[in-house]
C-alpha cells in the first residue's frame, strides 16, 4: 500500500513540473530506483556481486562521465605534447663503417677471427638489445659492425 502511495505521489509530482524539468527528473528518478533496487538485491543475496559492481561502475560513469568528456581534449593535447618531447631514436647513417670503427664498436682489436666477432656481437647484443633494455640505435650499430667485419 505504501509503495502504491509513493508511486502515485511521484506521478503527481512529475506532472506538476514544467516540461523542461520533467524528462530529466523522470530519468533521475528511474536511475535512482534502479540503483536502490540493485543495492537491496545485493544485500539480500539475490544478485551476484559482479552485477552490483557493474551497477556501481555505471553510477560512477554517470557521475563522472561529463567531466571525463570535458577532459578528453586536454588528454589529447597532453599526448601530443608528450609525443613531441620524446625524440625518435636516431637512425644509423647509411655510410659504411670502416674496419677500425667496426672493431671499436665490438670492442675488438686486430687480428680477429670470425668466432671472435660472433662472440663479441652476441655478448654485446645480450646487453644492448631493445628487448633487454637497450635501444634500437645501439643494436643497429652492433649489427652493422658485425656485418662489416664478416663481409
Amino acid at each position: 500500500m505504501a509503495l502504491v502511495a509513493a508511486v502515485y505521489f511521484l506521478i503527481v509530482h512529475l506532472r506538476s513540473l514544467p516540461k523542461e524539468k520533467r524528462n530529466r527528473t523522470a530519468l533521475n528518478l528511474v536511475f535512482t530506483l534502479l540503483v536502490v533496487a540493485v543495492i537491496v538485491l545485493s544485500l539480500t543475496g539475490r544478485i551476484h556481486w559482479i552485477g552490483a559492481a557493474l551497477t556501481g561502475l555505471l553510477v560512477a560513469l554517470r557521475q563522472f562521465g561529463p567531466a571525463l568528456l570535458k577532459l578528453m581534449p586536454a588528454f589529447s593535447l597532453w599526448q601530443q605534447h608528450k609525443a613531441k618531447q620524446t625524440p625518435p631514436p636516431p637512425s644509423p647513417d647509411n655510410k659504411s663503417l670502416s674496419r677500425a670503427e667496426a672493431l671499436s664498436i665490438l670492442g675488438l682489436s686486430d687480428p680477429v677471427t670470425e668466432e671472435d666477432i660472433v662472440a663479441a656481437h652476441r655478448s654485446l647484443m645480450q646487453k644492448l638489445h631493445p628487448d633487454r633494455g637497450g635501444n634500437d640505435y645501439l643494436a643497429a650499430q652492433l649489427n652493422r659492425a658485425k656485418d662489416t667485419l664478416l663481409s
